[in-house]
């Protein structure tokens, strides 16, 4: 996973990775616009059986 190259290597700026959720109170909160200083602009909802898009924007 993911996670665990960020735990291995010491990767920083511009590499971050976003956090992920199925709680819904969580991804409310982060809709706050204190969240933007850190970079978060925006939720993407999808399934939890849904493929992820990739490197497409």
């Amino acid at each position: 996973m993911l996670e665990d190259l960020f735990a291995r290597v010491v990767l920083t700026a511009p590499f971050a990775l976003s956090p992920a959720t199925t709680d819904r109170a969580t991804a409310v909160g982060w809709l706050d616009p204190v969240w933007g200083a850190v970079g978060i602009e925006g939720v993407v909802v999808m399934g939890t059986e849904q493929a992820g898009w990739g490197s497409s924007r």
